[in-house]
C-alpha cells in the first residue's frame, strides 16, 4: 500500500493562500519551471527535449522562491534513461541546500500548475516529507492576480533534511513487467492520445493528464469531474485497485497520480522510466487505442 499520509487540506494551495503566508520563516517555495518539447528527430522519429527555464525565474519569480532544475538537480545522472529520480542521498542533499527540512511547509510551482510541479511534489512526498503543496495555476495564476514578483536570484538558507524512507511509490521496469504478467493491476498512460497511439505498454489505458485540469481556469479538476474521467477511462471505483501511472518520462504521470491520491486511491505507483525506458527495452508494445 502507498506509504503517503492522508491528503492534507492544503495539498493544492491557491495563490491567495500562498500570498497570505509569504515571508513566513517556516515556508520554502520552489520554482521548477521548465518545458518539455516533443519534436521529430533526424530519422523522422518522435523525440522529446527537456529544458529548465532559469532565465524565466531570473526575469521574475514569487518572492523568496528558489529555482530547481528538473533536468539536473533532482535526477540520477548515472542512469541511461533520462530524468530518473535522484537517489535518496542526492535528493536530500539538494533539498537541504534549498532550506528544506521536515519542519518546513514546502510549496512547489511551475509555469501553470502542471506536471513539473506535481513531479517535485511526488518526489518530496515519496521520500517522506510530511508537508508539500502544489500551487494551483502556477506562476501564471500568480501573475494574473497582480501579485508581487522579484527579479534575479534568491539566496537559500540551507537546512538539513534526511529522507525518512526510500521512494516506495516509484516502480522500475521489472516490477511493472511482473505486475503485467500476473495481471495484478492497471497501467494508466498519461500521455496525449496521439502519442499513446504511436506506441504504449500492452494493455495500458489512456487518460491524458491535461484532461484532469480545467481547460478554461487552469485549475485541477474537482473530485466529481475526476471521477467521471476515471470511469470513462475504465478505472474501477475500488480504491484498493493497484494502479501504475506512466507517461513519457515519469512527469505527467505524477499529475494523474496526484488526482488519484486526492480521491483516496492508495495502491499507487509511478513507473519512473515510463515510455522512455519501455520503448528501448525490447519488450512488447501496442499501438491500438485501448480506451478513452
Amino acid at each position: 500500500m502507498l506509504e503517503f499520509p492522508a491528503p492534507a487540506p492544503d495539498l493544492i494551495v491557491s495563490p491567495e493562500e500562498l500570498l497570505a503566508r509569504l515571508g513566513d520563516s517556516s515556508l520554502v517555495v520552489l520554482d521548477v519551471r521548465g518545458e518539455v518539447v516533443h519534436v521529430t528527430d533526424t530519422e523522422g522519429k518522435p523525440a522529446t527535449r527537456y529544458h529548465p527555464l532559469p532565465e524565466e525565474y531570473e526575469r521574475g519569480h514569487i518572492p523568496g522562491a528558489l529555482f530547481v532544475d528538473f533536468t539536473l538537480d533532482i535526477v540520477n545522472e548515472e542512469e541511461p534513461i533520462p530524468l530518473q529520480l535522484a537517489p535518496a542521498e542526492k535528493f536530500a542533499r539538494t533539498m537541504s541546500q534549498l532550506g528544506v527540512d521536515e519542519e518546513k511547509w514546502v510549496v512547489v510551482y511551475d509555469a501553470d500548475g502542471s506536471y513539473l510541479a506535481t513531479r517535485l511534489w511526488w518526489a518530496l512526498t515519496s521520500y517522506g516529507h510530511p508537508h508539500v503543496s502544489v500551487l494551483e495555476e502556477g506562476f501564471a495564476g500568480w501573475i494574473r492576480r497582480g501579485y508581487p514578483v522579484r527579479h534575479g536570484v534568491e539566496s537559500p538558507s540551507p537546512s538539513r533534511w534526511t529522507v525518512s524512507r526510500e521512494a516506495s511509490s516509484r516502480l522500475e521496469l521489472p516490477a511493472v513487467w511482473s505486475m503485467m504478467q500476473e495481471k495484478g493491476g492497471i497501467i494508466l498512460d498519461a500521455r496525449s492520445p496521439d502519442r499513446y497511439g504511436q506506441g504504449h505498454i500492452p494493455g495500458a489505458k489512456n487518460l491524458p493528464f491535461f484532461e484532469l485540469k480545467d481547460p478554461v481556469t487552469g485549475k485541477f479538476l474537482d473530485p466529481p469531474r475526476v471521477i467521471e474521467r476515471l470511469r470513462k477511462a475504465g478505472i474501477p471505483e475500488d480504491r484498493a485497485t493497484p494502479i501504475v501511472c506512466s507517461c513519457g518520462s515519469g512527469h505527467s504521470a505524477t499529475l494523474v497520480f496526484l488526482q488519484l491520491y486526492r480521491l483516496g486511491y492508495r495502491n499507487l505507483w509511478v513507473y519512473d522510466g515510463s515510455w522512455n525506458e519501455w520503448s528501448r527495452s525490447g519488450l512488447p508494445q501496442e499501438k491500438e487505442i485501448e480506451t478513452c
